[in-house]
């Protein structure tokens, strides 16, 4: 490794520099999702949320990894309207709609 740094270090180092790019795309997306969710009902996708913060800033995963950190926090929560992973919607936890109605877009 560089400067005799060990692997082990090493590994640990881009752990802890994945951990700080998740954290700020964290701050971002609450932001994000406070900025697109505001109508009772309303319901997001991870790629509108990844466009909104700038596809260039984060990187697809960190961006999902952030959704899943505010879902574990207990802001949002995500349900599929089948098995498409492209189908998840994302809403804030606080808002428990009553059987919502999809419009396609």
């Amino acid at each position: 490794g560089q400067l005799g740094i060990t692997e082990k270090a090493s590994r640990a180092l881009r752990r802890f520099e994945k951990e700080k790019k998740v954290s700020a795309a964290t701050n971002e997306v609450r932001k994000a999702i406070n900025e697109m969710l505001t109508e009772p009902g309303a319901v997001t996708q991870h790629r509108a949320v990844w466009n909104k913060v700038g596809r260039d800033a984060y990187e697809r995963d960190t961006v999902l990894q952030a959704l899943n950190n505010l879902k574990q926090e207990g802001l949002l929560e995500n349900h599929r309207t089948s098995g498409n992973n492209f189908q998840v919607f994302w809403r804030l936890a606080s808002d428990t709609p009553a059987t919502p109605s999809f419009a396609v877009n």
